[in-house]
């Protein structure tokens, strides 16, 4: 039986098999040669196709079988010397002990003297002697010849085509190098060793004999080139994977930002130095285990069905995107993160990578700078109060008194006085709502709770419609910053809800439970737009990035009976949790409140909350016509 292979890097390209059938062959073993040359040639035809070429042989003769002629002895010799060539280049990890393999080879197949394998130079002007059998001492790494017509080698290697030659002093297309003549070759052949972009070299055989090289023989010499220029390549892309494996773990390893990889079903992958510090653990500890782990609850029960999720639709929320998250130390201590992540597939597997960076740092700076800005605020709307509405008030007061005077005498002056007094008056109601819109959260843990009732009542009077104020009795928070944050987020919802959603109805909810503080604003408006539910308008932003300096978070839902539902939930100090149950019953009036126009009233009463829990409630319904003015 023979049977030949050829393989290219694109796959399986020829493939035939010739067996014995009922003691006889159904093809002469002369045909199957003829067709193993052809072969040859058509992978000869682009070299790059031709990877390996294995051939195996039963040369055991039947009886009444034709023995081989020396003719296909030869032929069957180089089909074995290039199978042991093509299973050695899958193998060979030292090109040059490849390459001195295939020399050596050559030498005894062809039945030459010398043979040399040719490397091209980086600047692609010359060869170099890199290999070769029957050479003289000191010749080997130490000749060159240049890519011109001064040697057979370079003349093969410019026009990328064999040079054969059978007598070199017949030889008219090139000139004898001096290193052939001190040698005594007389006859041989060149053929170049095809690469992409340009030739690896090239592959020569010489004799001292007058010979005439056979097709087969120029043919059996091109294919042991496109072995090796296949084991080159595969070299070659070898060490390109290695190389850049190694430069990505060197970027991964030294990288600041922790680098995470997780599979399909969120188990760790790898995890670089960076993020074992940033989360306590070492790599060993982590490597096998579900992501979630790094993540504090209610994310670790959700993380699950969110992946699954995203694999099952497609859906993301994150991946590509990129958010601030919480993430949970070895230890049990939560800190602040930003985490982008990225998917892509692994040997058709999909695969998920994580970069996180603690901003821990990033969000202390970011609410001292807001510490900052609101005291100057607080400090401008205190000057305004004590300061500029004092002194107006006391030219109230000296206009009061010529008032009164010009009255007594009855002067014409007296109602231009009253004017100018009502002007005064309108002017100091101005700045008290400037220096409370400065400082709208009092000093005090209730100021909140205060705040939000205020809130409440001045959006119906000035936009008419009914908003309702819910709380579990008097929440205390403590932090004055974090409640000032609070109520700019709710003043932000309650403008996109008039603004945008076109809300005729609002209800605010504060509650405190489990050390969070939760605010909900519901309307019945037309629901989110579409710049809302992304999240991408600067209001919207803006309360995010609020909610985030607090320590919190920000959830934008549509409501389920239509309009839309903002949820903001920060954590509170120990001494916040703390709160007084309301011991006021439908009806208690809320504190007054004092606008441009004077004081106001309030109304109040009960709802009940979602837990079953008597909620006192604020409801202002004071209108335009309630208003009272003083009279002077």
């Amino acid at each position: 039986m023979l049977c030949f292979v050829g393989h290219s890097l694109e796959g399986l390209s020829h493939v035939g098999i010739f067996r014995n059938i009922g003691g006889r062959n159904d093809f002469g073993l002369g045909e199957a040669l003829k067709v193993v040359r052809r072969s040859l040639r058509s992978c000869d035809n682009n070299p790059q196709h031709l990877s390996t070429i294995c051939c195996w042989s039963e040369l055991m003769p039947r009886a009444g079988q034709k023995k081989l002629s020396p003719e296909e002895r030869i032929r069957m010799r180089q089909q074995e010397a290039l199978a042991s060539l093509g299973n050695a280049s899958l193998v060979a990890e030292d090109n040059s002990k490849f390459v001195a393999k295939a020399v050596r080879l050559l030498a005894e197949i062809l039945d030459v003297e010398i043979v040399a394998a040719w490397e091209l130079e980086p600047d692609g002007r010359a060869l170099v002697l890199r290999s070769g059998f029957g050479w003289r001492p000191g010749t080997v790494g130490h000749v060159r010849s240049r890519i011109n017509n001064q040697s057979p080698a370079g003349l093969a290697v410019l026009a990328g085509e064999p040079v054969v030659f059978s007598d070199l002093k017949k030889e008219r297309r090139f000139q004898a190098p001096s290193f052939f003549v001190e040698h005594g070759i007389v006859s041989g052949m060149s053929v170049p060793v095809l690469g992409h972009p340009r030739p690896y070299g090239a592959l020569s055989a010489h004799t001292s004999r007058h010979r005439t090289f056979s097709t087969d023989e120029v043919l059996f010499l091109r294919s042991v080139a496109n072995v090796i220029a296949a084991a080159i390549r595969n070299q070659q892309a070898d060490r390109a994977v290695r190389d850049g494996a190694a430069r990505l773990r060197a970027v991964v390893d030294t990288a600041v930002e922790g680098i995470i990889t997780i599979d399909a079903s969120g188990k760790i992958e790898s995890i670089n130095p960076a993020g074992c510090r940033l989360f306590g653990y070492s790599a060993e500890e982590l490597i096998g285990r579900n992501v979630k782990c790094l993540m504090p609850e209610p994310y670790q029960s959700q993380h699950d069905e969110y992946l699954s999720a995203y694999v099952r639709t497609g859906t993301a929320k994150i991946i590509g995107i990129g958010r601030e998250v919480v993430g949970l130390r070895k230890d049990g201590s939560t800190f602040p993160l930003d985490l982008s992540v990225s998917e892509f597939k692994v040997g058709g597997l999909r695969m998920f990578a994580g970069v996180v960076r603690d901003i821990t740092d990033r969000r202390r700076m970011e609410r001292e700078i807001l510490e900052a800005a609101a005291q100057e605020q607080q400090r401008i709307g205190q000057d305004l109060h004590d300061g500029l509405c004092q002194e107006l008030t006391g030219v109230s007061f000296a206009m009061e008194v010529l008032g009164q005077k010009l009255a007594a005498r009855g002067a014409p002056e007296t109602a231009t006085i009253r004017k100018v007094a009502d002007l005064v008056d309108q002017s100091i109601s101005h700045a008290r709502n400037l220096a409370h819109g400065l400082q709208p959260v009092t000093l005090d843990a209730s100021g909140l709770a205060s705040a939000l009732q205020d809130l409440a009542v001045k959006t119906e009077n000035v936009f008419h419609i009914p908003c309702l104020f819910l709380s579990d009795g008097p929440v205390l928070v403590y932090d004055n910053v974090v409640a000032t944050h609070v109520f700019r987020i709710a003043q932000e919802a309650i403008g996109n809800a008039i603004k945008h959603g076109k809300a005729k109805t609002l209800v605010m909810d504060l509650s405190a439970e489990g050390g969070r503080l939760r605010l909900s604003i519901t309307d019945d408006g037309v629901g989110l737009g579409r710049a809302t539910a992304s999240g991408k308008g600067i209001g919207m932003q803006t309360m995010h990035y609020r909610a985030r300096v607090a320590g919190g978070n920000l959830e934008v839902r549509p409501g389920e009976r239509g309009g839309a539902v903002v949820v903001c939930t920060v954590p509170l100090a120990i001494q916040d949790s703390r709160f007084e149950r309301s011991k006021s019953n439908v009806g208690e009036n809320s504190p007054d409140s004092e606008n441009d126009s004077g004081s106001s009233t309030s109304s109040s009463r009960g709802a009940q909350g979602k837990n079953g829990r008597q909620k006192e409630a604020r409801f202002s319904r004071r209108r335009p016509s309630d208003r009272s003015r003083k009279t002077r």
